[in-house]
């Protein structure tokens, strides 16, 4: 479980947080523009649900661990 943990992780930060704070400074999703296109409708949206999803399944891995 650790490991699905530090993989959560990792790909919330990548394909998360970094997108988001280069939104907020450029205008741009940066990974994101290759899956979603140069100007979707909510460009913050896809890296917002994606770091929504991570959290969710870091918590769960860490009860998980915990309960057994």
């Amino acid at each position: 479980m650790k490991t699905a943990q530090n993989v959560a992780g990792f790909l919330g930060v990548v394909l998360g947080v970094i997108p988001l704070l280069q939104y907020l400074v450029t205008g741009r999703i940066g990974l994101w523009s290759f899956v979603v296109g140069d100007a979707p409708a909510l460009p913050w949206a896809y890296p917002a649900v994606l770091l929504v999803v991570t959290a969710v399944v870091v918590v769960v891995a860490d009860r998980r661990e915990k309960a057994g």
